[in-house]
């Protein structure tokens, strides 16, 4: 994926809030921004990925009080890329640029938040992602847990409950968000006109205790499996579907569907957050191009893009 200087495209998602103490309450999504912007004020170690090699950082925030907007920048610098080369091929010239010994290919992505949650579902909170090189939606969720982790294991009075029973003293508990990613109108287009082959519902397994696998076998997780009729209606198809899947909410966190679009030689899956009926993946998700852009955009930056900001701004509150 090569970014392009004139234009960008950003991915449609929800930033889901959560918990996972089932008696803790779900935390205002402003405690944990105030989390996210203490990692750039005090410069927050960086968290690592690939074996340390890769890092990234939340290199700038800001919060628009009349949009009810927080934007995100979000660098992550990579070392493994290898030097960039830059050719004239009419002059038939090249030339590398070497970065140092300490050095990595930097992408800088927006992340602009919603700080009101989505109209009919609570804790989600509708987002924009700027698509960019080795950032993708879990690679951002990890980014943005990592921080809320590490300051709740410095601070444990962060986030606390009461359980049921009269409990007379508080528990910490840990919040964290899954990036949620949303499904575009080819989906539903595929959905309709294609072929469900199946759906697959799954959950963790609490413990491989007592399943007599032995020593080298663990469960990981447990799977519903439910056959998909041919006979829904059509029109129906996709609202019958999604209508299943946040129905094993409770039970299923994580839904999966075969798909054969129409013409295609091979089938597909795409997974999905029961709760919300969200993506997991960038299969099929909801994009949209913005450009051309002027000033012109760089791969990586210090501070927030004010210009690439403020067009996706406006494309978050025509969501909202």
């Amino acid at each position: 994926m090569a970014l392009k200087a004139h234009e960008r495209e950003v991915l449609y998602a929800d930033i889901i809030v959560k918990r996972r103490a089932e008696q803790a309450p779900y935390p205002p999504l402003s405690s944990l921004v105030s989390l996210w912007q203490k990692a750039r004020d005090t410069k927050l170690s960086p968290k690592t990925f690939e074996a340390g090699t890769v890092t990234a950082i939340i290199g700038d925030y800001r919060v628009d009080l009349a949009s009810q907007t927080l934007t995100l920048l979000v660098s992550v610098a990579d070392p493994n890329a290898s030097d960039p080369t830059f050719a004239n091929h009419v002059k038939r010239s090249s030339r590398t640029v070497a970065k140092g010994p300490d050095e990595g290919h930097e992408y800088s992505a927006h992340i602009v938040i919603s700080l009101i949650e989505r109209k009919g579902i609570p804790n989600a909170y509708p987002c924009l992602i700027e698509r960019v090189p080795t950032l993708s939606g879990p690679r951002l969720q990890s980014i943005l847990n990592d921080v809320i982790s590490r300051y709740c294991a410095q601070d444990q009075t962060l986030f606390t409950y009461k359980a049921a029973g009269g409990q007379k003293v508080a528990k910490p508990y840990l919040p964290h968000v899954d990036v949620s990613l949303l499904a575009s109108e080819q989906f539903e287009n595929d959905i309709e006109t294609g072929t469900v082959s199946g759906l697959k519902f799954t959950k963790p397994a609490a413990s491989s205790a007592g399943t007599a696998l032995g020593k080298f076998l663990t469960t990981t997780d447990y799977s519903l499996n439910v056959k998909v009729s041919k006979d829904i209606p059509a029109g129906k198809r996709l609202e019958t579907i999604m209508k299943g899947i946040r129905a094993q909410a409770s039970a299923y966190p994580k839904a999966v569907v075969y798909l054969k679009p129409m013409g295609a030689a091979s089938s597909s899956s795409v997974a999905f957050d029961t709760q919300t009926g969200n993506l997991l993946g960038e299969a099929y998700t909801r994009k949209r191009r913005i450009g051309p852009l002027d000033p012109l955009l760089r791969n990586g930056s210090e501070t927030i893009v004010t210009h690439l900001e403020a067009k996706m701004v406006k494309l978050l509150l025509a969501e909202r």
